[in-house]
This record gives structure tokens, C-alpha cells and sequence, in this order.
């Protein structure tokens, strides 16, 4: 399943607006694989795609092949992109 641990931010009062405000987020005890990224992924790759680099046996790679996804054919980005993937410890040895 996806959680969107942003989804109750305020996207008008961005950091140096100085309106912004925290918003607080929590997520369950990581059972599986969490992929933190900015909306230079969202916004610009297949949600599917994202999924199954993500879910795929190749984790090592997985936030290299994230960026490759959003990568313009002249090598430049769309966007800003940072990626962060981290997986339960107990999955990755099963």
C-alpha cells in the first residue's frame, strides 16, 4: 500500500514564506520497504513504475534507477530529485 506522510502539509506556506508551519507525521513500524523522495519523483514518474523499482530485488540500485526515471533524454533533470529507500532488515534477508 502507499502512505503519503506529506498529505496534510500546506503547500502555499513553503520554508521562507514566513508562514510556514510544521506539520507532524507519523508512520506504523516499517514491516517492508519506505521510499522517501521529493516531488521531482512523484510528479514525474509512473506511480507503477516507482513500485516496482522499489518492491524489486535490486534495492542497492533502486534509488539510482528512481532517478534514471525522471531523467530528461539530454541528461538533465525536470526537477530537483532526492531519494531516500530503506527496508526492513527481516525482508531483506527472506
Amino acid at each position: 500500500s502507499i502512505d503519503e506522510l506529506t498529505a496534510g502539509q500546506h503547500r502555499k506556506l513553503r520554508l521562507g514564506s514566513g508562514r510556514a508551519r510544521p506539520v507532524s507525521f507519523s508512520r506504523p513500524k516499517l514491516t517492508e520497504t519506505l521510499l522517501i523522495a521529493t516531488d521531482g519523483l512523484f510528479n514525474y514518474a509512473r506511480p507503477e513504475k516507482i513500485a516496482e523499482l522499489v518492491l524489486g530485488d535490486a534495492l542497492d540500485l533502486a534509488a539510482k534507477e528512481l532517478v534514471q526515471l525522471v531523467r530528461l533524454p539530454s541528461g538533465r533533470l525536470q526537477d530537483d530529485v532526492g531519494v531516500v529507500v530503506v527496508q526492513d532488515q527481516r525482508r531483506a534477508r527472506s
